[in-house]
């Protein structure tokens, strides 16, 4: 008998490609596997279909995969990677930035500045040491480059090296070694250290009108602002302006900065509210006029204080929501502050600490995972009481009841009684739950399309209805997802599906 099963399976499997070619001739069919394999196919796989894919939601890319996306000509598919990836090295991310030129350079550094991983300092010597001029360049590529380092890049030996290191070295050089780069050899040099010292060089609102557009917008956060111009810009003209002055210039006077904590516009006055040069007490008269579902991004200054314990305790008491939300976003806390942000107002602060920091407590990953479709996140985390969790069985709340799936403490009866349930929702976790049998699987193909897609993707599912969903372009895109597809099937699929998109492209 097990001899006959092996052989009927085996059957099946090859039935997938009787006319596959035809079938791979459909667009929409084609596709629809590609876009399902992506998500179980080999390393080696996967990178063969870079031409034809989109691997950048794919949530566990395989290293060997990011390298050969890093190294790939088309200059598209290196974008998607920086704008989705999280979780890339530093030398990840220093072979994409190096791939590029000009803006293209330039948005990626402001990628890595924003997404890359904290560089160790020693890292940033070892860079700053090399032999190789472009690897040189790689410290000036991160955020947190020291001031020694900065300061031997902008005397480099390499004109191309001091000319990116101007901006990052200028605050901490003399006015000798500043006139220097101003009279560079390098016109490159020239042009980046002139640029440079024009912006610690007042400017007047005559002269900012007489700039373009683009040119304002690039001067605003950076500029050294003439009274008369920083006025005209705090009282009147684009609000899109005075957020992003507010947001980011540095030099602007304390009494103008109080001025924009009253702004008629809320995103300005939330921006003076997490402003690193404010008071508590401004902060808190702010906060509390602001409108409920004002947005709020990560506070640079804050993240980069993620390792100074006693700055997270002070923040972590902030009148900011957006300070404490930033806090939360941190990979360690002391005790003290995961025990205040637990208990934290702000819904969002909870979501942060559950996802991102590693010392989240049991009772808060259990509330995020209870607030809805986006709380299931916090069950990958190693503090999540999944055996805590099966006294959910039978509670009213249907986001309870299918948590109750995720204990280790569940049986094959609970997913069984659950894949009946009246709540979508538990119906669609438990249709993919592996311990369902497979006449229940395929029983929940006909059911309502969030179920009928999880049930896809369940192993159990057997393979001659696999392979009937495999033929069927509706069903396709979930069924290429299912790993219970062989590997030599996945390679085979993924080949047909590439070579028909090359040929129609």
């Amino acid at each position: 008998m097990p001899i006959r099963d092996a052989r009927d399976i085996e059957a099946a499997w090859a039935g997938l490609f009787v006319g596959i070619e035809a079938l791979a001739a459909q667009p929409s069919m084609r596709k629809a596997w590609l876009n399902g394999l992506r998500h179980i196919a080999p390393a080696d796989v996967l990178v063969g279909l870079l031409d034809v894919v989109d691997t950048s939601v794919v949530r566990n890319l395989p290293t060997e995969v990011v390298d050969a996306v890093i190294a790939h000509p088309d200059r598209r598919i290196r974008s998607r990677l920086a704008q989705t990836r999280r979780g890339m090295s530093a030398t990840q991310w220093a072979g994409l930035i190096a791939g590029e030129t000009g803006t293209g350079r330039s948005h990626l550094q402001w990628l890595a500045d924003w997404r890359g991983p904290k560089v160790a300092e020693a890292q940033f010597e070892r860079w700053a040491r090399d032999p190789d001029p472009r690897t040189r360049l790689q410290a000036l590529w991160f955020r947190g480059l020291p001031q020694e380092q900065a300061r031997a890049l902008a005397a480099d030996p390499d004109p191309e090296v001091r000319a990116e290191a101007c901006g990052y070295a200028w605050p901490h050089l003399d006015p000798a070694r500043r006139a220097a780069l101003v009279g560079d050899p390098s016109p490159r040099v020239r042009e980046a250290a002139r640029r440079r010292a024009g912006f610690d060089r007042p400017m007047s609102r005559t002269e900012f009108d007489a700039l373009t557009s683009t040119e304002q917008w690039r001067a605003v956060p950076v500029q050294l602002l003439g009274r008369d111009l920083a006025e005209h810009l705090v009282r009147g003209g684009d609000r899109g302006l005075r957020r992003t002055l507010v947001d980011k210039n540095e030099r602007l006077d304390a009494d103008l900065i109080t001025e924009l904590a009253h702004d008629e516009d809320p995103h300005v006055r939330a921006a003076v509210a997490v402003r690193a040069d404010v008071t508590e007490e401004l902060r808190a008269s702010i906060s509390a006029g602001l409108p409920p579902d004002t947005p709020y991004w990560a506070v640079r200054w804050v993240l980069e204080s993620h390792d100074d314990p006693e700055a997270m305790r002070r923040l972590a008491r902030s009148a900011s929501i957006g300070i404490r939300r930033s806090v939360a976003q941190a990979r360690r806390l002391p005790p003290d502050v995961v025990d205040r942000l637990s208990r934290d107002p702000d819904s969002h602060v909870s979501y942060n600490l559950a996802t991102c920091c590693e010392d989240a407590p049991a009772e808060v990953l259990l509330e995020v995972a209870l607030q809805g479709e986006d709380g299931f996140v916090a069950r990958d985390h190693p503090n999540f009481p999944r055996h805590a969790l099966l006294r959910f069985a039978d509670d009213p709340d249907p986001l309870r009841r299918r948590l109750a799936l995720e204990s280790p403490e569940s049986t094959p009866d609970l997913a069984e009684r659950l894949a009946d349930d009246p709540d979508e929702r538990v119906r669609e976790r438990a249709a993919a739950d592996r311990r369902l049998s497979p006449a229940t699987v395929l029983r929940l193909l006909d059911s309502t399309p969030r179920t009928r897609r999880a049930a896809l993707g369940n192993r159990q599912l057997p393979v001659p209805a696999l392979v009937r969903v495999l033929r069927d372009a509706d069903t396709a895109e979930y069924a290429a997802a299912n790993r219970a597809i062989p590997v030599a099937v996945v390679r085979r699929l993924a080949e047909v599906a590439r070579a028909a998109e090359l040929s129609d492209g």
